[in-house]
């Protein structure tokens, strides 16, 4: 019988790389920031007045280590901007999972607005990248206080490239359309806090002892020494 460790080396060395559902967008990226080595872009959604941003980086932290800040659902809120909650749902396995997510508007009676995702992670070890795929779902659920808007759609890729063992590019791209009444300007500073800040504190959690400590024992690591050991996940340069 083969080891947990042995069935999910095998699942991964077959999986193709997942991706969110597209946003079809009509423009070219445009960078909007660049600040404490992070730049921030942004473009038009064909058919929306919200924008899709994507933020991007290099982190001083091993990849399992930022995953296991990605996989700590429960802990959202200490770093992903303006996240209020974020709770389990359902586990399919360690790499497929459901949640629920509460987003606050940063506006004086406006409701906050919240969603269903699915996510999940999938390896490209030739590529030497790992990527997390975030995206809402029509699945019923129902908030226990009964308020807020569901959203009408969420995306959201976390993309990792392994520069070195202790070093990773990240990347990190999100496209919402919040439902209700929500002004576009409002709607536009909040999308590019959600990656530009997220990518920020991503980087700062992984600093954080309990991650690095847990990344020993977690369920990445060992997956990504093997392909290492194996000369199948390759360093990658962006």
């Amino acid at each position: 019988m083969k080891t947990r460790l042995q069935w999910l080396w095998a699942f991964f060395m077959v999986v193709t790389l997942v991706t969110a559902p597209a946003v079809c967008a009509d423009g070219e990226w445009k960078q909007w920031k660049e600040e404490k080595g992070i730049i921030g872009y942004e473009r038009p959604v064909e058919g929306s007045k919200y924008l899709e941003t994507k933020a991007e980086t290099e982190i001083d932290a091993p990849m399992e280590v930022l995953l296991e800040v990605l996989m700590d659902i429960p802990n959202f809120p200490k770093w992903m901007h303006d996240c209020k909650e974020a709770t389990l749902i359902e586990k399919e396995n360690d790499f497929h999972r459901v949640l629920y997510f509460n987003q606050n508007v940063p506006v004086i009676g406006q409701s906050d607005r919240w969603a269903v995702i699915d996510s999940k992670t999938t390896y490209d070890h030739p590529a030497g990248t790992c990527t997390t795929s975030l995206a809402s779902i029509d699945r019923p659920y129902e908030r226990a206080d009964g308020k807020g808007i569901r959203m009408n759609k969420y995306t959201g890729t976390f993309e990792l490239r392994m520069v070195s063992r202790d070093k990773t590019w990240v990347r990190y791209t999100a496209y919402s359309d919040p439902a209700g009444f929500a002004p576009a300007f409002v709607a536009k500073s909040t999308i590019r806090k959600v990656t530009f800040n997220g990518v920020d504190n991503w980087a700062k959690m992984a600093k954080d002892p309990h991650y690095i400590k847990a990344a020993e024992t977690g369920v990445a690591k060992p997956i990504i020494e093997k392909a290492i050991a194996d000369g199948v996940h390759k360093l990658s340069k962006k």
